[in-house]
């Protein structure tokens, strides 16, 4: 959708077919208070930022006799096909602080915290018009986009059946849930409560697959399996090398603080992420990711996940590798500073003493001659006449030059 805007740019002629489309986004949303009538059908994600959007408010969701279901967000998260609701308070919250809570004041003038809903308990997930805690998904069940808490994360922990032949059979992974949409993977039946079968590849073996991980074909280290929504699906991330593929690439748009707008491009995949794996764009099947100086097209090819100019390169929160003779080149020239200060100084103080030591010498031997003058003085004096009347004078040192 940013890209039609973009082009659209260039044909404004095509404004007139997409101007429906964006005054239906932005009619009523999120203005409606509580008590206020308002219709599940306008349900939808933000075009641009993906950003949920009611025509409640952000305090509010549109509750229905039938809301209690997760359906999709492309349709209505609500699972009401357009019928009237009513705006009522959120039951539920997803994060610590939510928007739109702003603080209060009481009486006194003191803030205070406004009443939030609670958060959900483990095992439980708050959707994204908040209508209260729901149970969490299994592999195969609708989600909300980009929220991989709604799936749930335990299903390795879940009871195995070991097969007759460990590389070529199936293994069969049993879980109890509740049935949400109605069918899942490998499920023959839906309903409540209803026990639902999921099919892990051959290549994993039973007795490498654990509660916190498992093992790959080639008996390399322990990949952690993801469960994650993509494409508003629960899906177990665990597909190996050179196998099929699906991957999720969603692009999110928002201004910055000069009104500069920005794009930022989110990449998923189910491929083994620890085992190096990414979906190929063009293949479908997941690849090898490229090691730091090979050719790239997008930063998901890469170990590094920076390809920059073509080039994997490294991440920026790399730290960098001082090498062994940057070390030594760095204490030599620290040490080669020092022993320049020090004799540069030394040099100094010696100049200062010698210029003061001569000073000092002058000083001492003009006060040497004074003494000479005035020890020579007394037997001329003696020798003078004393004649009323007259004034002898002696010359002093200075007037015999």
């Amino acid at each position: 959708m940013v890209a039609l805007l973009y082009h659209c740019l260039a044909f404004p002629l095509c404004f007139l077919i997409i101007f429906p489309f964006l005054v239906d986004n932005g009619a009523n949303a999120g203005t409606l208070p509580p008590g206020a009538p308002c219709s599940p059908a306008h349900d939808h994600l933000d075009l641009i930022s993906h950003k949920f959007v009611s025509q409640c408010s952000d305090l509010t969701f549109c509750r229905t006799s039938n809301n209690d279901t997760v359906g999709d967000l492309n349709v209505t998260l609500s699972g009401g096909e357009g019928g009237n609701g009513t705006c009522i308070p959120r039951l539920c919250r997803r994060d610590e602080f939510p928007f739109g809570y702003d603080r209060e004041e009481d009486i006194y003038g003191v803030d205070v915290q406004p009443d939030l809903p609670p958060m959900c308990a483990q095992d439980m997930y708050c959707p994204d018009e908040g209508s209260g805690c729901k149970s969490v998904l299994t592999p195969g069940q609708k989600c909300q986009m980009g929220r991989d808490e709604q799936c749930d994360q335990r299903y390795s922990s879940a009871s195995l059946s070991e097969p007759n032949d460990p590389v070529n059979s199936t293994i069969d992974l049993a879980v109890r849930s509740r049935d949400v949409d109605g069918g899942a993977v490998g499920s023959s039946s839906s309903g409540f409560g209803r026990e639902k079968v999921f099919q892990i590849p051959p290549k994993l073996h039973a007795n490498e697959l654990g509660a916190d991980g498992l093992k790959n074909e080639t008996g390399g280290e322990n990949q952690t399996v993801r469960v994650l929504c993509l494409l508003q699906t629960c899906t177990v991330a665990r597909i190996g090398a050179d196998e099929p593929c699906i991957f999720e690439n969603t692009t999110y748009a928002s201004y910055d603080a000069q009104g500069v707008l920005v794009e930022y491009n989110i990449y998923r995949d189910n491929c083994l992420s620890e085992g190096g794996l990414f979906c190929g764009l063009e293949s479908k099947r997941c690849e090898r990711k490229k090691e730091l100086g090979w050719a790239c097209a997008t930063d998901v090819e890469c170990v590094s996940f920076n390809c920059m100019q073509g080039i994997c390169t490294r991440s920026p929160e790399t730290p960098y590798v001082v090498a062994p003779w940057q070390y030594a080149l760095t204490i030599l020239s620290i040490v080669g500073a020092t022993a320049s200060t020090f004799t540069i100084l030394m040099l100094l103080h010696k100049r200062h003493r010698a210029r003061r030591y001569r000073e000092i010498g002058e000083y001492y031997a003009e006060q040497l001659r004074w003494v000479s003058f005035l020890v020579s003085l007394f037997p001329r004096v003696e020798s003078l006449p004393i004649v009323p009347g007259v004034e002898w004078s002696v010359a002093t040192p200075e007037d015999t030059h």
